[in-house]
């Protein structure tokens, strides 16, 4: 009999203190394993934005190389940086870094769309995607140099070029709409989260890992008998996929916490470095474009600053009429009270009620990378 064990793991972003090496712990528990990481990796976390700033490889790398994945797959944050930065970490990997779906500004794959492994007796076909929605979702000033084709458009061929494998895997750093058990249907149709419509689609996917939400699901799909599972985030689950004699007998989720602290002291060192808060001021001003910009800041510390943006809509665009920015105590005067103002804001200043954008961005890493405190 013949056993292999396929690990994942997605949207770690660089967190190592919330159970992630419990994570890794149970997979060295194991004697034949596949471990993958579905996308996220390298940005997201305080620590993730150390390792950017600093220059040079970043120490998420060795990070990854020691849990010894066989496979990683960029997300949507991994690109947070632009192309010559993932790129350059991507050389540093033991891993194969994989995507069949996201290009250069010249239509050239960034990275191999899939990689057969040989284990336990089986040809396993391993194809990485990412969110349609990646441009939506990165820097401006990338979105020239980055393009993506729609999954359906890459993976027909892909899948036909591995109709030889024993078992075919899917990573894709999207999300779900769907109860992956039924199909019982959850939210609106998305660009950004298709992973059940592509395992309905696609018969001959065995397991598909999905991710990006930072929910946790498992289940299998009520016709086709396909594996979904969707291992959180930051390394308080993983994904857990038993096969034997070539069959997937079973499919779960594994979450973990942790109470010891992984990370150097050279970490910490920069955490407690003074910050200037008119830097991060005046990045917010030119970044973001409004009438007015109202923000809440009070850190002395890259760390303290950290915790004040920890929030996933750490900023907001309001239409308000000046004289309602004066009864809120936001300002004395204005030219035109009756005027309706763009303002950018941090969470809380305004109600909600005037609010027609909310940013889903990592604010810290933007104002870290753009003001360069090393």
């Amino acid at each position: 009999m013949e056993e292999l064990h396929i690990f994942n793991t997605t949207d770690v972003h660089g967190e190592l203190n919330e159970g992630f090496f419990g994570a890794v712990q149970m997979m060295d528990d194991y004697p034949s394993t596949l471990r993958i990481d579905n996308g996220d990796f390298f940005a997201g976390r305080p620590f993730a934005t150390f390792g950017r700033v600093k220059g040079g490889k970043s120490p998420l790398v060795q990070t990854a190389n020691e849990v010894s994945y066989d496979a990683m797959i960029p997300g949507n944050h991994d690109f947070d940086y632009g192309i010559d930065w993932l790129k350059k970490q991507v050389k540093y990997l033991d891993a194969e870094y994989l995507c069949a779906n996201v290009y250069d500004a010249d239509w050239d794959l960034l990275f191999k769309p899939y990689k057969v492994i040989e284990k336990a007796g089986m040809k396993i076909g391993v194809v990485g995607l990412v969110t349609e929605a990646l441009n939506q979702l990165i820097p401006v000033k990338y979105h020239s140099d980055i393009r993506t084709r729609p999954v359906n458009d890459v993976l027909p061929a892909v899948l036909k070029e591995l109709s030889y494998c024993d078992l075919i895997i899917v990573a894709y750093h999207g999300g779900l709409t769907r109860d992956p058990n039924t199909g019982a249907v959850w939210s609106y149709s998305s660009l950004e989260d298709n992973a059940y419509e592509i395992v309905s689609r696609y018969p001959e996917i065995d397991v598909l890992i999905c991710g990006h939400q930072h929910f946790i699901n498992s289940g299998t799909h009520p016709e086709l008998g396909t594996a979904i599972v969707q291992p959180g985030s930051h390394g308080q689950a993983m994904g857990h996929q038993m096969v034997v004699d070539g069959q997937i007998v079973s499919n779960q989720i594994h979450e973990f916490s942790d109470t010891e602290d992984h990370y150097p002291k050279g970490y910490y060192k920069w955490l407690s470095k003074p910050i200037d808060l008119e830097k991060v001021d005046k990045y917010i001003s030119k970044r973001y474009k409004a009438d007015l910009i109202f923000v809440d800041y009070h850190a002395a510390t890259i760390g303290e600053l950290a915790a004040e943006m920890d929030h996933p809509f750490p900023l907001g665009r309001y239409l308000i009429k000046g004289f309602e920015l004066i009864e809120l105590g936001l300002i004395e005067g204005v030219k035109d009270e009756l005027k309706l103002y763009s303002v950018i804001a941090s969470p809380g200043l305004i109600p909600t009620t005037y609010l027609v954008k909310d940013y889903l961005i990592n604010l810290f890493s933007d104002v870290m990378t753009e003001i360069s405190v090393k």
